[in-house]
């Protein structure tokens, strides 16, 4: 139908965004919103949980809702409530040849194993073969807490650009809207060098600091800053990854951007 009637397609699309857009209002700290979505989910776990109800409790979350990864799956609780499946929460001791012993002694027998353990976001920032424009591998420069421009442009390494830089990833919608977003902007930038004969382009770091900073404010009143471990955070707690606002606002944040926020050099 999408291929015949390509403005369904499209409006589709818009009642899925704006339907997580609105979400976005439940991850506030102490929010009320939250508090509902809160109780809503621990009933639906113990809907799902009809023929092993002793699992509730374990299932249900001991953060508030958001400040971990969202799940968005219908499966997921229906399938721990089979009867041949178990759920077991106790610690790994160690893995032998063909089992996995717990920290309480017991021992489950294991054809495979497979490991769902996350990622590290960090490493995603990084690459061996980027240098800053003083020599110093990109790493060092940033540490664990890489910091860029509408997490596109960061400075000190000119003509360099990511998409979902630092700054720039969602907790509450596609990042899809996001990376669109990063694109119109690069693009601009890259036309305005064309167009006016630039070799070189920067972000200002003053600039940078200013979006940190009403980023990480932003973040303060958000439950992503709540006292959990997440993947959203480096080893010191600090949240470099996400964005704080809706979509809605970083969207208009990469239209409005202006190219007095850069350093241009000619050829």
């Amino acid at each position: 139908m999408f291929a015949w009637f390509p403005l369904v397609r499209k409006l589709h699309r818009l009642t899925i965004y704006l339907y997580l857009e609105s979400q976005y209002l439940m991850f506030g700290l102490n929010s009320k919103r939250g508090a509902r979505a809160q109780s809503l989910l621990k009933r639906y776990i113990a809907y799902c949980m009809k023929n092993k109800p002793e699992l509730v409790e374990k299932l249900i979350p001991k953060y508030p809702v958001g400040c971990k990864r969202v799940v968005i799956n219908s499966d997921f609780y229906p399938a721990l409530d089979r009867e041949n499946v178990d759920l077991v929460t106790t610690g790994i001791k160690k893995i032998t040849e063909n089992a996995i012993e717990l920290k309480d002694g017991k021992s489950i027998e294991v054809d495979i194993i497979i490991c769902a353990t996350g990622f590290d976001i960090q490493e995603s920032f990084y690459s061996p073969n980027i240098f800053h424009k003083n020599g110093t591998p990109q790493r060092s420069v940033f540490g664990e807490s890489p910091k860029a421009y509408l997490g596109s442009s960061i400075s000190g390494l000119p003509n360099y650009f990511t998409l979902l830089g630092p700054s720039s990833i969602l907790g509450h919608n596609s990042v899809l809207v996001m990376i669109e977003s990063q694109l119109g902007h690069i693009i601009k930038l890259i036309k305005y060098m064309r167009d006016n004969g630039m070799a070189q382009v920067e972000v200002k770091q003053d600039v940078v600091d200013k979006y940190i900073k009403m980023n990480n404010d932003n973040m303060k009143t958000k439950v992503w800053a709540a006292d959990f471990n997440s993947w959203y955070k480096n080893s010191q707690g600090e949240l470099y990854v996400l964005w704080s606002m809706s979509s809605l606002t970083f969207i208009w944040k990469c239209f409005r951007a202006n190219n007095r926020d850069y350093i241009f050099i000619k050829w």
